[in-house]
């Protein structure tokens, strides 16, 4: 397996921007509705991309557009969110003796 280039996860930071993405109405727009600047925003959807090697956001289309693959990977990103509120659901009910076993 020589020359193939270890890439990382993204993380949920990351996971994040795109959602928002979806919804903005630009790149910097869509990262300052999670605080962060715009250098911070233009450098963590790079990271994303690059370390899935597949462009997510069509950069030359008016406002923000996702790419084939951004579009199919969305789906899962949503599912990615949507397993963390579980995860805080449960450990809440859990938290509050609303769940286990007497």
């Amino acid at each position: 397996m020589a020359g193939r280039q270890r890439r990382n996860p993204p993380t949920l930071k990351q996971l994040e921007l795109l959602l928002a993405l979806e919804k903005a109405d630009g790149i910097s727009s869509a990262g300052r509705a999670l605080g962060m600047t715009a250098s911070a925003t233009s450098h963590a959807l790079r990271a994303l991309e690059s370390n899935l090697g597949v462009q997510l956001i069509d950069r030359n289309a008016s406002g923000v557009e996702l790419t084939f693959a951004g579009k199919q990977v969305m789906p899962h990103v949503r599912d990615v969110f949507s397993a963390l509120n579980l995860v805080q659901s449960v450990a809440q009910s859990g938290a509050k003796l609303e769940t286990g076993i007497l």
